[in-house]
């Protein structure tokens, strides 16, 4: 071999390392390092810990993860799922390509944000909302995480903060005057005047209800002594009303305050006591945060 082409074998050399060096600095954001994200979830105390009924995580409860550069919405990774396999506040990868690692460099720093339940055509920063449907409410209990901003991967351990985003209602039943317990065996319970979907943006926090108002169906035990929904958020104003039907086609209604408003993370209980001539309603407040005050009565034909 000649000098001179040892020479150029040489410079070659040189010129490569070097662009591999520089290239590692330029893209030091999309190279990654071996340190994968930490992850644990709580529920805030405005929602204590639970979703829809329980009093914690649930086995194999699935939570989707953004990664993005800081102070941007500059995403590095899309809607990783991650799970948890034992009822506690951490949360694995439920496969290794859903692993987030950190960039080789500290910086730029990494933001996450954070959303149960996991969809897995979620790519973007638009969640469905769809309330139509109450048979499966675990599907459509949308909490999210606030931001979690300047981590690397000298820092690895993000801690979720999840919020309840939309709203509850929850009856306890029971008969009363002329009624029988047996009455209540398959009663159906609607409420009228709810958007059926909307859209909630995980990055900025805004929901926007969407759709015609319809009436929506409770989730009822076929025992008919309770029932729930998780409803979108909604003002005052509006003329709503929860229908009971029984079995034998016999119907009761009650006019809900036009003063009241359902209100994102707020869980409002109804003692329901249903008469042969009229229902009386009272309510309380328990678990998510204060929905409807001290209580409330109403009574109806």
């Amino acid at each position: 071999m000649t000098r001179i082409n040892l020479f150029l074998i040489s410079a070659l050399a040189i010129v490569f390392a070097g662009c591999s060096n520089n290239d590692e600095i330029i893209d030091s954001d999309l190279q990654r390092s071996e340190v994968a994200l930490d992850v644990t979830a709580g529920i805030a105390i405005e929602a204590p810990q639970t979703r829809v009924s329980g009093t914690s995580w649930s086995s194999n409860d699935a939570i989707g993860i953004f990664q993005m550069r800081t102070g941007t919405t500059t995403l590095m990774d899309t809607n990783r799922r991650y799970t948890n396999n034992s009822g506690s506040s951490t949360f694995s990868p439920a496969a290794p390509d859903q692993i987030i690692y950190f960039p080789i460099a500290t910086t730029p720093l990494s933001d996450f944000i954070a959303y149960y339940p996991y969809k897995v055509a979620q790519t973007d920063f638009v969640y469905p909302i769809d309330v139509t449907s109450q048979s499966n409410q675990q599907a459509i209990d949308l909490l999210t995480a606030d931001r979690v901003v300047g981590k690397n991967k000298n820092n690895p351990a993000v801690a979720f903060n999840f919020k309840h985003r939309l709203s509850k209602l929850e009856l306890d039943l029971s008969a009363g005057n002329g009624i029988e317990t047996s009455d209540l065996h398959g009663i159906t319970i609607t409420i009228t005047e709810q958007q059926p979907t909307a859209t909630f943006d995980l990055n900025t926090g805004v929901l926007t209800p969407s759709g015609t108002a319809q009436t929506i169906t409770l989730n009822t035990a076929t025992n008919g002594l309770f029932a729930d929904a998780i409803i979108i958020p909604a003002e005052a104003g509006a003329a709503r009303q929860l229908t009971f039907t029984l079995g034998s086609g016999e119907r009761f209604v009650w006019n809900i305050p036009n003063t009241k408003a359902f209100e994102a993370g707020q869980k409002n209980i109804y003692d329901i006591t249903i008469n042969r001539t009229s229902i009386n309603v009272v309510s309380t407040i328990t678990d998510w945060a204060a929905g409807n005050g001290t209580g409330e009565t109403g009574s109806a034909e």
